[in-house]
């Protein structure tokens, strides 16, 4: 994996809730803070990947080496990068919403 490989950051978004979900367990009295760094991550990752995207184009990898069988393969391209940073654009949005209302 290249270090501006789209591929890379499309990965990073599905870490990045899985590693925070991880500290606010450990450390509940930080939930929110958590979760507006969770939020923010996963909109720069999702950022990075579209414009990894414009830059090098789609691609696709098999996650952990495996072949589609028995393994996950992310495959990258224009529609799904819009997808993607519209997600990360709506669960901020919301995550905002929340830390503040609750």
């Amino acid at each position: 994996m290249m270090v501006g490989d789209p591929l890379a950051w499309a990965l990073w978004t599905i870490l990045v809730p899985f590693a925070f979900a991880l500290l606010v367990f450990l450390f509940p009295r930080c939930a929110s803070h958590g979760a507006m760094a969770a939020a923010v991550g996963i909109g720069a990752c999702s950022i990075a990947a579209v414009l990894g995207v414009l830059r090098h184009g789609p691609g696709r990898m098999a996650v952990g080496g495996w072949a589609v069988p028995l393994g996950i393969e992310i495959h990258l391209d224009g529609l799904s990068a819009l997808m993607l940073a519209t997600t990360a654009l709506v669960g901020t949005v919301s995550t905002i919403y929340a830390v503040g209302y609750l």
